[in-house]
């Protein structure tokens, strides 16, 4: 059965961690303050005083979001500085991984590098499972399992629970997981998600930037939605796809939007069960598009990529649709040049400004907070030994994770910096 209490990992120090997990133990790491992550406060791209706030809003799409790897390429060559990003879904990922310091190099490979086919798969390594499972995956053709709570049986809210994107977002955000208000990330960045509960559009603007990027990332009733601040959230293209205004109340004199998502069909394209639900999600996201490009005004800049027949799910095309946003961004050049730094080396002071520190946090000690049916013994034996004073290891932080996930025991199992940790944890501390 899995368990439905909530679990965190969770860090301290000057640099602290913290990840919610569906689970009941805690795994708490103390670290010492001389080891946090270098400051990334504000970064002043340029004299802003001189020249109007540009804005950067990217839409969601699926792996059409990768154009916009190719658009940014285009702006960073022109010196065109970005003030502020708001990104959704797609646009999300790619948005907040920039706005934290990461190149463009370092994303494109990120994308390239994570096994697109494999994340939207809960099914955990053979290896990292208990006996018992093993002998459950050979015995049963069926492996999903229900829940039970307060004495009723839980259905799951989607058909993954996020755990690999999750832990492949968190990693990649790790050396910004101090920064609490997205404000202070190199780039001030917004996340667009969307309460599934109203349809009311969340602009997410502080907190873990992980958690952020997935809630906005979480296609409904295929992944499971992200808890935040009591409120279900799934993918923000529901309610803002292109999320223009988001930017503007950002303080956005200029907005720059690229728009990625799916044109809708006509109707002789739609012949198939399954060309009708990709039309029903176009309906919703199209519509709320087309409202927020029609605010656009004549300073703004709408950036649409011809990526053809490139669909949503064709992430092992990401190489053919970075080229594709390159190339729509150079039809706007003119524009773009208008709204460039004045000084080459402004952009050289922008660049170097973009990434942060990566240094490892130093544990001093960890405790375990218990309140599964499993043994804290057998919970601790599923993780490898970490040693006092010493660098946290995030591989072997991650391998004893999927251990304990491959128990199937847990909805989902992860970690993440927790600012502000002590006054938070629970009394009850083994």
């Amino acid at each position: 059965m899995l368990a439905a209490v909530p679990v965190r990992v969770a860090a301290k120090c000057s640099c602290r961690f913290r990840r919610w997990l569906s689970a009941t133990a805690i795994l708490l790491f103390v670290v010492s303050p001389g080891t946090a992550f270098a400051d990334c406060g504000p970064m002043s791209q340029g004299d802003s005083g001189s020249r109007p706030r540009v804005g950067l809003a990217l839409s969601g799409g699926g792996a059409r979001g990768a154009a916009h790897i190719g658009v940014i390429r285009v702006l960073l060559e022109e010196g065109v500085a970005i003030d502020c990003i708001a990104g959704t879904s797609m646009g999300a990922i790619v948005g907040g991984l920039y706005a934290s310091g990461m190149t463009l190099e370092e994303i494109e490979q990120a994308l390239n590098d994570i096994d697109w086919d494999d994340v939207f798969v809960d099914s955990t390594n053979r290896a990292d499972k208990t006996f018992r499972r093993k002998r459950d995956d050979d015995d049963f053709l069926i492996r999903k399992r229900v829940g039970f709570s307060g004495g009723k049986i839980k259905l799951p809210l989607g058909v993954v629970q996020g755990q690999k994107i999750d832990l492949a977002i968190t990693k990649l955000t790790l050396p910004v997981a101090l920064v609490d208000d997205f404000d202070e990330l190199p780039i001030p960045y917004r996340a667009v998600a969307t309460y599934i509960a109203t349809g009311e559009q969340i602009v997410l603007g502080s907190g873990d930037l992980a958690t952020a990027i997935l809630a906005s990332f979480s296609i409904p009733a295929a992944m499971v939605p992200v808890l935040i601040d009591g409120r279900m959230l799934v993918d923000g293209g529901i309610a803002a796809n292109l999320p223009i205004s988001v930017v503007r109340e950002m303080g956005a004199e200029i907005v720059i939007a690229v728009d990625i998502s799916t044109p809708l069909k006509s109707q002789d394209e739609i012949g198939s069960v399954l060309s009708i639900a990709e039309q029903l999600s176009g309906l919703l996201t199209r519509r709320n598009t087309e409202a927020e490009i029609s605010t656009l005004t004549e300073s703004d800049i709408l950036i649409s990529p011809k990526l053809g027949d490139i669909s949503a799910g064709d992430f092992d095309r990401i190489n053919e649709a970075i080229p594709i946003g390159r190339a729509a961004a150079l039809e706007n050049l003119d524009r773009l040049r208008k709204i460039s730094l004045s000084s080459p080396g402004d952009q050289e002071i922008l660049v170097a400004k973009m990434k942060p520190g990566t240094s490892q946090p130093l544990i001093e000690f960890i405790r375990w907070n218990n309140q599964s049916r499993l043994s804290n013994e057998f919970i601790v034996s599923r993780v490898d030994e970490f040693e006092l004073g010493q660098p946290l290891d995030t591989e072997k932080l991650e391998s004893g994770i999927a251990r304990i996930y491959g128990t199937e025991v847990f909805q989902k199992v992860s970690f993440i910096f927790f600012p502000n940790l002590f006054p938070r944890i629970p009394n009850n501390l083994i």
